[in-house]
C-alpha cells in the first residue's frame, strides 16, 4: 500500500476558473490533509499568491501517494480561492 501525502499547490486562474496553470513555488507537503489546509490561508496570503499576474489565486491540497497520478483523479481535493483584486 501506498503511503498518502498531501500538497499544497497553488494555481493562477482566469476570471472564469476555467483556465489555470501552477504558479513557480515549491510546493509544501503534509503528513495530514489537516496540516495541509491549516496553511491554505497562508498560502493565499504569501508574497507568491500577492504577486501572480492572474484574477484569482487558488490554493489546493491534493492527495499525492508514491505512484504519481494525475491531479483531477483525487477526489478528495481541498480547494481554497484567493479573492479577486
Amino acid at each position: 500500500m501506498s503511503a498518502l501525502t498531501f500538497a499544497l499547490v497553488l494555481l493562477g486562474c482566469s476570471d472564469a476558473g476555467d483556465e489555470c496553470q501552477a504558479l513557480q513555488a515549491q510546493q509544501a507537503a503534509f503528513a495530514t490533509r489537516a496540516e495541509c489546509t491549516a496553511q491554505i490561508e497562508s498560502a493565499l496570503m504569501s508574497d507568491v499568491a500577492a504577486r501572480a499576474d492572474f484574477p484569482s489565486v487558488l490554493a489546493r491540497c491534493e492527495v499525492r501517494t508514491s505512484k504519481a497520478r494525475p491531479s483531477y483523479l483525487n477526489r478528495q481535493d481541498v480547494n481554497a480561492t484567493r479573492p479577486a483584486r
